[in-house]
C-alpha cells in the first residue's frame, strides 16, 4: 500500500530522527488494533510454533509479504502512518528483518537491557530501523524500554553495556496503548 504525502515524516521529523536516533507517536495505533495485537503477541510468544500467518516471516520478507490477514501485526505494520514512516526512512520497497516480543515479567528485577541490535547485522552494512509497538499502556516505574538517544552513532555490544545503569539521557518508555516508537540503533 502507497503512503499519502500526508503520512510521509515532515522534514522536522526526519531531521529529529537523525540526531536522536528515534522518534515517537503517541496512541496512533487504534484501541481495538492494540486490543487484537496484544492478544497475537502474547500467543507468539507463549508458542513455539505459532499457527500459520502468525509465524514471524523469514529475514529478507518484502515488508508488503509480512504477516497477511487476518494478523492484527500485519494490520499495525500496514497503517497509513505506519506506511509513511517506513517508506520516509527505508525508500521503496523495505524489507523485513526480524520480530521479537520482549516482556518483562512482574517483579523481575533485573528490568530491560539497554536495547542495542545494530551489532547484530555486521555482515550487511544497510540502513536498518526498529518498530516498537506498545499495544498496552505503560507507566512510570513500570520497566518500559530503556535507550539513549544518540547512540545511534556509535556501534557498541549490547552485552558490553548490559550491566550499567543510570546512563547519562538514557530514558525509559512510559505511554499510552498504541504508542509507536521508531529507531535505528
Amino acid at each position: 500500500m502507497e503512503p499519502g504525502r500526508e503520512d510521509l515524516l515532515t522534514t522536522r521529523e526526519v531531521a529529529q530522527f537523525v540526531t536522536d536516533g528515534y522518534l515517537r507517536f503517541e496512541a496512533l495505533v487504534p484501541d481495538d488494533l492494540n486490543q487484537r495485537g496484544l492478544a497475537e503477541m502474547e500467543q507468539l510468544a507463549a508458542e513455539c510454533f505459532a499457527p500459520e500467518g502468525l509465524r514471524p516471516p523469514d529475514t529478507g520478507t518484502p515488508i508488503e509479504d509480512c504477516y497477511p490477514p487476518p494478523s492484527a501485526i500485519g494490520e499495525d505494520l500496514r497503517l497509513p502512518r505506519i506506511q509513511g514512516l517506513i517508506r520516509s526512512l527505508l525508500g521503496p520497497d523495505p524489507t523485513f528483518d526480524h520480530y521479537f516480543t520482549h516482556h518483562i515479567r512482574a517483579g523481575d528485577e533485573t528490568g530491560q537491557a539497554l536495547h542495542v541490535d545494530a551489532v547484530l547485522d555486521t555482515a550487511d552494512p544497510t540502513f536498518d530501523i526498529q518498530l516498537f509497538w506498545f499495544p498496552h499502556e505503560v507507566a512510570e516505574g513500570e520497566g518500559g524500554t530503556r535507550f539513549v538517544p544518540g547512540t545511534h552513532l556509535r556501534r557498541v555490544r549490547s552485552t558490553g553495556l548490559d550491566r550499567y545503569q543510570h546512563i547519562c539521557g538514557e530514558q525509559r518508555f512510559a505511554g499510552p496503548a498504541g504508542t509507536v516508537l521508531v529507531f535505528h540503533h
